[in-house]
């Protein structure tokens, strides 16, 4: 049995063209590590994406300008006579590239007849590095979509930031007449090479895998996904690998498609809704870095607290099954968002069994709207969802879409402390679906009252002008179209149809009718009507995402209204009466608003014939009497959403 082998090279005698050889001296022995000449390193698809920083390449600058001689280890898997998977070490390993080819860029004596380097991960690294990886250049790339397609892992952002940071310690740190030393002192700097003497194969590639955890497990380097893959590859690794090449292929086409779902986030929730069931049902949670938190008996088995969860699925069947359902998954959920969120009937064909047309309408957009949100913990649900509901065809629990649907939207509108947990906790439980009832009828029962409508909305922590357009729509869907769950129900979708309908936003658009979104406002003045703005008064700015800005209307008025004042928008939207708004709910906040607005307080604009008094006069409106408007109108709006009464039939709300 041969045994994986190390040689010390320089950094030239791996890089440049040219067979290298070592006699490597065994016990009894002698053999030779080879290195041909067209030999071609090749990162893996399966390998994690770059995670180096800034900082990492500074590091490895600063050591080889303070004459740092040893600059690592690279484990690598010998696919056939020419072809070398880096299996560990990649970072540096591309850093050492980027760092060359700068430099190289530079030299009054060009390197010649490099080894081919290919990121199979990223195929068109060399047309990004030509571009300096930056996308406005690289969009003039007639390529372009190709070239983006090709960066699976998404790693362009952290590639152009190593690129930068080359080129800037190069720049800064060292003067012209230095390159060319610099650059000879990188290139007889050492490096450790580990190799399997055994060519491809099965043996060959997990003796790499077992070197890899050996080393990275006694560091930070690994984290937990890089650790369950690595125990997956190990006992499978030709048709894991592909499996998980084309796994990512599909989460990248979901983020892509505008879903904002990161790789690991998804790895973790698909393994936290599949994994305990390999445990008995067990575990009452998992941490982020999939291991257990108490000790538990599985087949007389003890797996102590701190265990990855890898360790109690090593059956071949069981390793097979997951990535199976997770190739299933992601493709799923690629899928889903390969229309811009547009539903389309394909989806239908998704199913088992099929659902009513409303049903699987409110179903898709459902996923659409949670996978664009930016909170990434709901998204669990999905996923547990799609395996135990939409997979299987269990057609009696479509309906838990409704109480993920709330549930997600009111943990998003009103995040309880240390509630990020709950939901990993409902998704490991062997009836989930009586706890994401149950819990969905809690935070009804409970948040509902609480939505404020003067509450900013933020988007990555941030307040901005659009932070706030998504999640009102949801909020308004909740109040119209579902029912207070009585004692031993479940939550109730008054009318299937319509929030279909109002859910589709082909038609519907979010309108910011009070704080434009552009914090502009115009209007007309004059008998000749003539064109006018004000910017928003700073005060009003803090209204701009608040759920009180928005109504729902059709996307053609949207665009008719556009920045206009607010008596305008009142005028053009009551000569169109109620079908310009997405449902009675929000027919009836404009009501309100043209009733506490349409009160004959904003100036008489046609009457004011030069533009500066025009000017004056809206901006003393918006400063001294719009304020008070808009507070009565949000006290208002409250209280509509508990005087008017839903019905089972028909348009849930009566005006």
């Amino acid at each position: 049995m041969n045994l994986n082998i190390s040689v010390i090279m320089t950094i030239e005698e791996l890089l440049r063209k040219g067979e290298f050889t070592a006699s490597i001296n065994k016990k009894n022995s002698k053999s030779e590590f080879i290195l041909p000449e067209s030999r071609v390193y090749s990162i893996p698809a399966y390998q994690r994406e770059i995670r180096w920083k800034a900082r990492n390449m500074e590091l490895l600058f600063d050591n080889v300008n303070d004459n740092e001689i040893f600059l690592g280890n690279i484990l690598i898997s010998k696919k056939n006579e020419i072809e070398f998977d880096i299996i560990d070490g990649q970072q540096r390993f591309t850093a050492i590239i980027l760092l060359v080819k700068a430099l190289e860029l530079r030299s009054n004596v060009p390197l010649q007849s490099l080894a081919t380097y290919k990121n199979k991960s990223i195929e068109m690294f060399d047309e990004m590095l030509a571009k300096d990886f930056d996308d406005e250049e690289l969009k003039k790339d007639e390529k372009y979509k190709t070239i983006i397609a090709s960066d699976i892992l998404d790693q362009r952002e952290s590639l152009k930031e190593l690129w930068d940071e080359a080129n800037r310690c190069i720049d800064t740190k060292l003067k012209t007449s230095e390159h060319n030393k610099f650059l000879k002192r990188l290139l007889q700097s050492n490096i450790n090479v580990i190799m399997s003497e055994e060519t491809g194969g099965i043996y060959s590639d997990s003796i790499c895998v077992d070197y890899y955890i050996d080393i990275n497990d006694k560091s930070v380097a690994l984290d937990s996904i890089d650790i369950m893959k690595a125990q997956l590859f190990k006992r499978d690794f030709g048709s894991m690998t592909k499996r998980w090449e084309e796994i990512q292929k599909s989460l990248k086409n979901m983020r892509m498609n505008g879903a904002k779902y990161s790789y690991n986030d998804f790895y973790f929730h698909y393994f936290a809704c599949t994994i305990n069931s390999y445990y008995d049902y067990k575990l009452k949670s998992l941490n982020r870095n999939l291991k257990t938190l108490s000790k538990v008996t599985v087949n007389n088995e003890e797996i102590p607290s701190g265990s990855h969860i890898i360790e109690a699925a090593l059956n071949r069947s069981i390793i097979e099954n997951s990535l199976e359902q997770l190739e299933k998954s992601a493709n799923f959920f690629a899928f889903i968002m390969e229309n811009n969120g547009e539903y389309t009937e394909e989806f239908l064909k998704r199913f088992k069994n099929r659902p009513s047309k409303d049903m699987a309408k409110i179903i898709f957009h459902v996923f659409t709207t949670l996978l664009k949100m930016d909170n990434e913990v709901p998204k669990i649900l999905l996923i547990k969802y799609y395996l135990d509901v939409i997979l299987p065809g269990k057609e009696n629990n479509y309906k838990l879409i409704f109480d993920i649907y709330v549930s997600s939207i009111l943990f998003n509108i009103v995040p309880a402390k240390k509630s990020s947990s709950k939901f990993v906790g409902i998704v490991m439980k062997e009836h989930w679906d009586k706890e994401i009832v149950k819990y969905a009828k809690e935070k009804y029962k409970s948040e509902m009252p609480m939505v404020a409508y003067d509450k900013a909305i933020k988007e990555n922590g941030k307040v901005t002008s659009t932070s706030g357009q998504y999640l009102p729509k949801h909020i308004f869907a909740i109040k119209q179209y579902f029912d207070a769950p009585k004692d031993g129900e479940s939550i109730r979708c008054l009318n299937k149809h319509f929030l279909s309908e109002y859910l589709d936003e082909s038609e519907m658009t979010a309108e910011h009718f009070f704080i434009n979104q552009s914090f502009e406002y115009t209007f007309k003045y004059g008998p000749n009507c003539e064109p006018g703005k004000i910017k928003c008064p700073s005060k009003l700015k803090k209204w701009v995402s608040c759920p009180v800005n928005y109504l729902y209307i059709k996307k053609l008025n949207n665009a008719c209204i556009g920045n206009s004042v607010i008596c305008e928008k009142i005028d053009y939207l009551k000569n169109r009466g109620e079908s310009v708004f997405a449902n009675t709910l929000v027919y009836a906040f404009f009501l309100k608003a043209q009733e506490i607005f349409d009160d004959g307080s904003f100036p008489d604009l046609s009457k004011i014939e030069k533009k500066t008094a025009a000017e004056k006069a809206v901006r003393k409106y918006y400063k001294d009497v719009f304020p008070e408007r808009l507070t009565k109108y949000m006290e208002e709006i409250q209280k509509i959403t508990i005087k008017y009464n839903k019905s089972n039939e028909g348009e849930p709300w009566s005006v």
